[in-house]
C-alpha cells in the first residue's frame, strides 16, 4: 500500500481568506495521497464550524496559541516535539508569525521540506512607523536564512520575496469558482433600483474604512455596505454606509451578486480572496493601485485601478451609468479569474510541491 504524504500546517491566522484558502486546500487534497495535521491558533473571528469544516478521516487538528510573542515564544518547543514526532514529510506554515517561529522550529528539528505563505509581508503595513517595518523586514530576511521555500501568492508578493530569499516559488491564489459560480446562478435578485456598492472584510487599518467612508460621503445617492465588523478601526459613519457585523462567509458570498460596484480600498495586501470572490461573481472591481490588488486586475479590462478618492468617486459613478461597461469588466473578470485562479489548478501545484521533497519510499 502506497504511505501517504504527511504535510503538517502552522496557521496562526485562523480565520477570513487564510482560512478560506487552507480550508478549500486540504479538504481537497487527494486523501490518498497525504494526511493532514493543522496546528492552528484561534482568533475572535474564526468560525465556529471549524471542526465541521475540517472533519475529513485524513485530517487532524491541533490546537497552539500563536496570538502574542510570548505564544510564539512558547510555541517554538511545542513545534519541535510535534514535528520531531511526526516526521512529515514536508511542513507548510502560514503568515508572518507562523512563518518566523514555525520556520525556527523546523530548523531545530532538522526539517528541511518546509513551505512558507506569508498571505501579505507584515513590513508592508502603513498603519505602524518606519522603524518596525524595518524590524519586520529583518524578521523576514533572518527567518529566511532558517531554510525552506517562500510560497508568494502574487507576482508583486514574488518580486519582493526574491531581494532576499533564494528559495521562492509562485502559487497565487485560489477559489473554488464552481462553487461561486453555483452562487452566482441561485442569489436572489437585487431588491432595489438604487445603486449598492460594498466591500468584504473586517473594518481594519488594512482594509482603510477611513477611505470607504470618504467615498460613500462622495455618492450621497448611492447605498453602501460593508459586509464585516470593526476590529481595531472606528467604522465608517457616512449616513448611506451599512455595517452588517459578523456573517457567514456564506452569507456574504450569497449577498455580494447583489452589489453593481464591489471596492476593495485597501492600503496593503498579499492576494485579496475577497477580490477573486467578487470577481468571480462577475462583480466589476475598483481597488487601490497596490500588490496583490495590481496582481489581479488589468486596468480598464479586468477591473480598475485608482489611487484617490477623486478617482474612486469618477470611476464608480462611470461605471454606474454605464451598464454595458459595467456587464463587460465583470464578464472579464469572472473569465479571468476561472482561467488563472481556480481551485483546480492549485490543488495540482501545491500536490507536486508537496510530493517535490520526498523519495521514492515515501521519506522526506
Amino acid at each position: 500500500m502506497k504511505k501517504r504524504c504527511k504535510i503538517i500546517y502552522v496557521v496562526e491566522s485562523f480565520a477570513t481568506g487564510v482560512y478560506s484558502v487552507i480550508k478549500d486546500l486540504v479538504t481537497n487534497l487527494p486523501q490518498s495521497d497525504f494526511e493532514i495535521i493543522i496546528i492552528h491558533s484561534l482568533r475572535q473571528d474564526s468560525p465556529k464550524t471549524y471542526e465541521q469544516d475540517f472533519s475529513s478521516d485524513n485530517i487532524k487538528l491541533k490546537y497552539l496559541p500563536m496570538r502574542s510573542i510570548l505564544n510564539n515564544i512558547c510555541g517554538v518547543p511545542k513545534l519541535v516535539k510535534i514535528i520531531k514526532t511526526e516526521q512529515p514529510c514536508a511542513v507548510h506554515l502560514h503568515s508572518s508569525k507562523a512563518g518566523f517561529s514555525g520556520r525556527l522550529a523546523c530548523k531545530l528539528a532538522g526539517s528541511y521540506n518546509v513551505f512558507y505563505n506569508p498571505h501579505g509581508f507584515s513590513f508592508l503595513r502603513t498603519d505602524v512607523s518606519g522603524l518596525t517595518r524595518k524590524v519586520f523586514y529583518c524578521l523576514e530576511f533572518i527567518a529566511s536564512k532558517f531554510g525552506g521555500t517562500l510560497v508568494a501568492s502574487s507576482q508583486g508578493e514574488f518580486n519582493l520575496a526574491k531581494k532576499y530569499s533564494s528559495k521562492v516559488v509562485k502559487i497565487e491564489n485560489f477559489i473554488d469558482v464552481d462553487a461561486l459560480d453555483r452562487i452566482r446562478i441561485t442569489s436572489e435578485p437585487k431588491s432595489t433600483k438604487q445603486p449598492m456598492i460594498g466591500i468584504t472584510g473586517r473594518i481594519t487599518a488594512a482594509r482603510n474604512p477611513e477611505m470607504f467612508g470618504q467615498i460613500a460621503e462622495r455618492l450621497p445617492e448611492m447605498s453602501f455596505t460593508w459586509f464585516g465588523y470593526a476590529l481595531d478601526r472606528k467604522p465608517p459613519s457616512a449616513n448611506n454606509i451599512t455595517i452588517t457585523g459578523f456573517l457567514p462567509r456564506e452569507e456574504v458570498l450569497s449577498r455580494l451578486p447583489q452589489l453593481d460596484v464591489y471596492i476593495q480600498t485597501s492600503l496593503w495586501e498579499g492576494m485579496p480572496i475577497a477580490v477573486l470572490e467578487a470577481m468571480a461573481l462577475g462583480r466589476p472591481v475598483v481597488a487601490t493601485d497596490i500588490i496583490g490588488n495590481n496582481d489581479l486586475i488589468d486596468h480598464g479590462k479586468t477591473g480598475f485601478l485608482e489611487k484617490t478618492v477623486d478617482d474612486f468617486v469618477k470611476r464608480i459613478r462611470e461605471l454606474i451609468e454605464d451598464d454595458d461597461l459595467r456587464k463587460r469588466i465583470g464578464t472579464a473578470a469572472a473569465e479571468y479569474v476561472k482561467e488563472h485562479h481556480d481551485l483546480a489548478l492549485a490543488i495540482k501545484r501545491y500536490s507536486e510541491l508537496y510530493l517535490s521533497g520526498m523519495d521514492p519510499s515515501g521519506r522526506p
